[in-house]
């Protein structure tokens, strides 16, 4: 009839309550002690008996469980399903992502940047051969998504919005959905260039701020030396609200969180504890343009260790928690036969850490997709679904085998590959809980 879900994770907290997380669906959950006792009596039961029979305590707890992925039933195959789900948009070719650079130009000189100093605006022959391939596929076409990169994209606006306004005409034409990002330093990021990026439908940006004024002005300076990290937090404190801003906030052995209160209080004077969706990027040497960083980098696990701390510190400042443990279908575009990153010179990649590295590139936009080019098939071929390690992993919806390029290009060990979910998950189960029960703790007082 059913039986116990292989994603689960129950896990004591607050005086004899649980959490409660299911990795296949998603779901979590806050169990008081009394329910925990009803859902442990149902899974003794499901564990000894094909046809058990539950009270009138359990039935309603078993529709629940059963709604939120904890219990299936005996015929269902959630690991089945989730490799159906990777593989339906692994090789979707109705659904396609382009992530753009229409120039390698960049206005900071950042130390630990893998693009070193790239130069070269996108031509108009290439502007053409980009949009040729998508109207060659236009009948196909269900979605396009574009992720603006670089380089510093907003240098090349003019680029974007050509491009832009030929995909708007596409669409009417063919009627497939649209939705556009942007990955910027944000220094560029006025409120003008907001209003031109609204008018190309870009409602997402992604910022990056290295912790406060002193830390990020020395890694991320402007290419004449100047510092960048007041603009860039007006620029996001306008844009915040029009658009949707995440910070990225890169972490390293620099970064503590002292750095990281410092950050916080900047935020918070600026009206954005409540706006500010922030997260820590995994800084490591992708390349070797910057590989003399290494040395400062943290490891997978160092790395979780960290994420901790400083989502504890963000709680206890009263910012909300965005990182979810969600199950996926495909880690990146790299496992996907739709999504490519290309360069202002049409050169093709499918990892964005390859992008203006010619060796990693996988052809060009004039030509076909070479499915069987070697920069293709390195990043693709790993299924995490015949791998025995991943396959038996408890958590293997949320992570997917992790960065198919750390994977293929460092040569790195089981535990050292997946995401920081396999070293932090029980602890920030904890956080999110504690984030999620601030954000309704109104809403249950006002009702007592």
């Amino acid at each position: 009839m059913y039986k116990v879900s292989i994603y689960n994770h129950f896990q004591p907290w607050d005086d004899g309550n649980y959490i409660a997380y299911n990795a296949f669906s998603g779901a979590v959950a806050m169990v008081t002690a009394e329910n925990y006792k009803v859902l442990d009596g149902i899974f003794d039961k499901l564990s000894v008996s094909e046809n058990p029979d539950f009270d009138d305590a359990e039935r309603p707890l078993l529709q629940q469980l059963l709604y939120a992925g904890f219990v299936c039933r005996d015929t269902s195959d959630q690991t089945g399903e989730a490799a159906f789900n990777h593989y339906r948009v692994r090789y979707d070719s109705a659904n396609c992502g382009y992530v753009i650079a229409p120039t390698m130009a960049c206005n900071m000189a950042c130390t630990y940047c893998f693009e070193s100093n790239k130069t070269g605006r996108m031509s108009e022959e290439i502007i053409k051969a980009l949009l040729d391939r998508i109207e060659k596929n236009l009948a196909g076409t269900r979605s396009l998504t574009t992720c603006w990169y670089g380089g510093e994209p907003l240098l090349a606006m003019d680029i974007m919005e050509k491009i832009t306004k030929a995909i708007f005409l596409m669409k009417e034409k063919a009627g497939f959905r649209y939705m556009s990002s942007i990955i910027t330093n944000g220094y560029l990021l006025t409120p003008e260039n907001v209003d031109r990026l609204l008018e190309m439908k870009i409602k997402t940006a992604q910022v990056t701020l290295d912790g406060p004024a002193r830390l990020h002005n020395k890694k991320r300076p402007l290419k004449n030396g100047k510092p960048s990290y007041d603009r860039i937090l007006e620029n996001v404190k306008n844009a915040s609200g029009r658009i949707n801003v995440s910070i990225r906030v890169n972490i390293d052995k620099d970064f503590d969180v002292k750095m990281l209160d410092e950050m916080l209080i900047d935020l918070e004077t600026g009206g954005l504890r409540d706006k500010a969706r922030i997260y820590f990027g995994f800084l490591e040497p992708a390349t070797s343009v910057c590989a003399n960083i290494s040395e400062n980098c943290h490891s997978a696990e160092d790395f979780s260790r960290a994420e901790i701390e400083h989502f504890r510190l963000m709680l206890e400042r009263g910012f909300s928690i965005d990182k979810l443990p969600q199950p996926i279908t495909n880690y990146c575009l790299a496992q996907t036969i739709s999504g490519i990153v290309m360069d202002n010179e049409g050169a093709l990649y499918k990892c964005l850490n390859h992008i203006g590295d010619k060796s990693k590139s996988m052809g060009h936009i004039r030509d076909g997709l070479d499915f069987q080019h070697p920069n293709f098939t390195r990043l693709f071929r790993f299924d995490p679904f015949h791998d025995d390690d991943c396959r038996e992993c408890n958590i293997l919806p949320i992570c997917l085998g992790g960065c198919p390029s750390r994977r293929a290009e460092r040569g790195l060990g089981s535990g050292k590959i997946c995401e920081t979910w396999k070293h932090n998950l029980p602890e920030m189960l904890e956080i999110i809980a504690l984030s999620r029960y601030r954000r309704i703790e109104p809403e249950i007082k006002e009702k007592t």
